[in-house]
C-alpha cells in the first residue's frame, strides 16, 4: 500500500505552502491562457477531431434542448454508439447559458482541463509530496496536446477530468461510501467516453491489491462496482432498447483490416465496416492471426509514438530514467501502485491505431515518471540549497522546453483552422431558407450557417451529384480542399471561372494560411443548386479545357509544384500567357530546387520546360 500521505519523505510546511501557492498560480495561468485562445483565435473547429462535435455532439445536444433523444425512427442517433449522453447533456446546459454550443464546448473543455490538472495535484499532494504534485501540474499545463484539447470542441478533457476525479477519490479517501463515489465518477467518465471503462479493472485491482487507503477491501470493491453500475446500467439498458450499440470494435476493425493494409477511413466505412458493424466477434474470428499480430505491434508502436508525439524528447528521457533512479531513491517505488492504473489506461488503447489524442488519459501517468525523475534524491540523505537549486533549474528547463513546444503546436493548429468556411457560412446563413441543406464533406459549414448537413458522397459525376442532391433535398453544394482531396475529379468546383449548368456561385472565400511553413491561401466555394444541375458543361467535351479547369481547382487545394507546372502548360495551350507565368512562378515558389532541376533538363529553356509539363503526369 502507498504509505500514508507521502512516499516516505518529510516535507517542511514552508515548502508545502510554497508548492501549493505555485500550483495555484500555474492553474490560474493555465485557465487564463485557455480562455484567451478559446475566445480569441480559435474561431471554428478543425476538420479532423472537432468534426465529431459538428456531426454528432451538437445535434445530440440540440435534441436534448428540444426535450428528446430519439430520432424520428424512435432510435438513438449513431453518435451514442461511441459516447454516452453526458457530454451532449453538458453541451445542452452550456448552450442555454451561453446561447451557442460551440462556445459552450470551448469553455467546457477549458474548465475540464483545469479541473483534471487540479485533481492530479490534490492526488499527488496526498499520496506523494507537494513538490512532486507541483512538478506534475507544471508538466501537465505545459504539455502541447493537453493545452490544445483544453480549448477544442471535443470530449477529451471532459472525460479526463472525470477520470482524474475518480482516481483522486479512489486513492485518497477511505470507506465504502468513498469507494462508491469513485465508482460514480468512473460512471460519469464512461458516460462521457465509453473507453473510460478501463477505470473498472484498474480500480478493482487497486482495491484488492491494497493500493488504496481502504481497510476493508471487499466492501470497498462492492461499493465501487455498484456506484459505477448505478449510472451505467440504466443507460446501457435504454440504449440497447433503442438501437444504440457500443461500437468498441470499430477502431480495432479499422486498425486490423484497413489501416494495416493501407486502406483509408472512408473506404473502410464503405467497403469493410458493414460486415463487422453488427457482428463484433467477427472482428476477432475473421483473421485471428492478423488481430494478434496487430495488437503486439501496437504495444511498441504506441509507446514509440507517445514518446514522440505526446511527450516530446526531454520528458520521454526523464520518464525512461525513472525506473533506474528508483534504485537510488526507493521512495519512487511507493508510486508503483498508482502507476498500475496507468498500465490499464495504456492497455485499453492497444486495440486501436495510435492517436495522441486518445493517449491523453495516459499522459498524467507518463508525467508521473518524469516528475519522479525530477524530484529524486541523487544519493541517500541528499539535502541543501545546492540540491534544491539544481531541481528548480532542471524543472524550469524542462517546463520551458515544453511551453515552447506548446506555443509552436497552438500556432500550427490555429493556422490550419478552416477559416474559409466561416465566410461561406455567413453568406449561407443570409441566403438559406428554413430547413435548407448543404452538401459538404464536413458538417462545420452547416452548423455555423444554421443549415442541415448532407455528407458529400463518393460520386465524381455531375449527374450523380445532382441525383444525390434531389434524393437528400439539398439546395446547396460546398467545395473546399477537404472535398477536392477526397474527390479530385470534381476539383473544377474550386475554379471560379468554370461555368457549370445549374450551379450558381454564391460565395468564394480565400483566407491566408501556412502549409509546412509556406504562405498559402485556403479557398472554398459555395454554390446554390438550381434547375439544370446534372448536365455536363460544354467545356467537358474538350479534354484540354476540362483538364485546365480541373488543374486550376487542384492548384488551389495544396501546394504541389507538379500541379502548377502542369497547369502552366495548359494555360499556355490556351494562349493565356499571364496564367502560365503565374503558375510557373508559383511552382518555383513551392519547390525551387525541383523546378530548377526540371528546367536544367531543357537547358534552362523555360518555354520548353513548360511545354513538356504534361510529362510530369507519367
Amino acid at each position: 500500500m502507498l504509505a500514508g500521505a507521502t512516499t516516505g519523505t518529510t516535507e517542511s510546511p514552508r515548502v508545502a505552502r510554497f508548492a501549493t501557492l505555485a500550483a495555484g498560480f500555474a492553474l490560474a495561468a493555465l485557465a487564463v491562457a485557455l480562455l484567451l485562445v478559446a475566445r480569441g483565435p480559435h474561431r471554428i473547429g478543425a476538420f479532423d477531431v472537432e468534426s465529431d462535435f459538428y456531426g454528432g455532439y451538437a445535434p445530440a445536444a440540440n435534441a436534448m434542448r428540444q426535450g428528446h433523444l430519439l430520432n424520428e425512427a424512435g432510435r438513438l442517433p449513431a453518435v451514442f454508439g461511441f459516447v454516452g449522453p453526458l457530454y451532449p447533456a453538458l453541451l445542452a446546459l452550456g448552450g442555454l447559458a451561453f446561447g451557442d454550443l460551440f462556445t459552450a464546448a470551448e469553455l467546457l473543455s477549458a474548465v475540464a482541463c483545469v479541473a483534471a490538472v487540479a485533481c492530479w495535484f490534490l492526488l499527488l499532494r496526498r499520496r506523494a509530496s507537494t513538490g512532486l504534485a507541483l512538478v506534475i501540474v507544471l508538466l501537465l499545463a505545459a504539455n502541447p496536446l493537453l493545452f490544445r484539447y483544453g480549448y477544442s470542441a471535443t470530449t477529451d478533457t471532459t472525460a479526463l477530468a472525470f477520470q482524474s476525479a475518480a482516481l483522486l477519490v479512489l486513492f485518497t479517501r477511505q470507506g465504502r461510501a468513498a469507494a462508491a463515489a469513485a465508482g460514480l465518477l468512473a460512471g460519469l467518465a464512461f458516460l462521457t467516453r465509453y473507453t473510460s471503462v478501463y477505470l473498472v479493472p484498474a480500480g478493482l485491482v487497486a482495491l484488492f491489491a491494497g493500493a488504496t487507503l481502504h481497510a476493508r477491501r471487499g466492501p470497498a470493491a462492492m461499493g465501487f462496482v455498484l456506484g459505477f453500475l448505478a449510472l451505467v446500467a440504466p443507460w446501457q439498458i435504454y440504449g440497447r432498447l433503442h438501437g444504440a450499440e457500443v461500437q468498441f470494435h470499430q477502431l480495432l476493425a479499422f486498425d486490423v483490416y484497413a489501416n494495416a493494409r493501407g486502406m483509408n477511413w472512408d473506404t473502410f466505412l464503405a467497403q469493410a465496416w458493414p460486415r463487422f458493424e453488427h457482428a463484433p466477434l467477427s472482428v476477432l474470428t475473421s483473421d485471428p492471426g492478423a488481430v494478434v499480430q496487430r495488437l503486439l505491434f501496437n504495444v511498441g508502436d504506441h509507446l514509440r509514438l507517445d514518446g514522440r508525439l505526446l511527450l516530446g524528447q526531454p520528458v520521454t528521457a526523464l520518464a525512461l530514467l525513472a525506473p533506474l533512479l528508483a534504485l537510488l531513491d526507493r521512495r519512487l517505488l511507493a508510486l508503483a501502485p498508482l502507476g498500475m492504473a496507468g498500465v490499464w489506461a495504456f492497455v485499453a488503447l492497444i486495440p486501436a491505431a495510435h492517436n495522441e489524442r486518445y493517449s491523453l488519459r495516459v499522459l498524467p501517468f507518463y508525467l508521473l515518471l518524469a516528475g519522479a525523475s525530477l524530484t529524486v534524491r541523487p544519493w541517500p540523505g541528499a539535502r541543501g540549497i545546492a540540491l534544491a537549486a539544481t531541481r528548480v533549474l532542471a524543472v524550469g528547463a524542462v517546463v520551458t522546453l515544453c511551453v515552447q513546444a506548446s506555443i509552436r503546436e497552438q500556432v500550427d493548429v490555429l493556422e490550419q483552422q478552416p477559416l474559409e468556411t466561416l465566410a461561406c457560412a455567413e453568406r449561407l446563413r443570409a441566403l438559406a431558407r428554413p430547413d435548407d441543406r448543404v452538401i459538404a464533406r464536413k458538417p462545420n459549414l452547416a452548423f455555423h450557417a444554421g443549415a442541415g448537413a448532407v455528407y458529400f458522397p463518393a460520386i465524381d459525376s455531375l449527374s450523380g451529384l445532382a441525383r444525390y442532391a434531389r434524393e437528400t433535398g439539398a439546395r446547396w453544394l460546398y467545395a473546399s480542399p477537404a472535398e477536392v482531396q477526397l474527390r479530385p475529379a470534381v476539383a473544377y468546383l474550386l475554379d471560379s471561372s468554370a461555368t457549370i449548368p445549374g450551379l450558381t456561385l454564391r460565395a468564394y472565400s480565400s483566407v491566408p494560411t501556412l502549409v509546412d511553413g509556406l504562405a498559402w491561401r485556403r479557398v472554398a466555394a459555395l454554390y446554390e443548386i438550381g434547375p439544370g444541375f446534372g448536365e455536363d458543361p460544354d467545356w467537358f467535351a474538350t479534354p484540354r479545357l476540362r483538364a485546365l479547369h480541373t488543374l486550376r481547382g487542384m492548384a488551389a487545394t495544396l501546394p504541389d509544384a507538379r500541379t502548377h507546372l502542369r497547369l502552366a502548360r495548359f494555360e499556355m495551350l490556351e494562349l493565356n500567357l499571364e496564367g502560365a507565368q503565374a503558375a510557373w512562378r508559383e511552382a518555383v515558389r513551392i519547390d525551387p530546387v525541383g523546378v530548377s532541376a526540371w528546367l536544367r533538363r531543357f537547358n534552362n529553356d523555360t518555354l520548353m520546360a513548360v511545354g513538356q509539363g504534361q510529362a510530369l503526369l507519367q
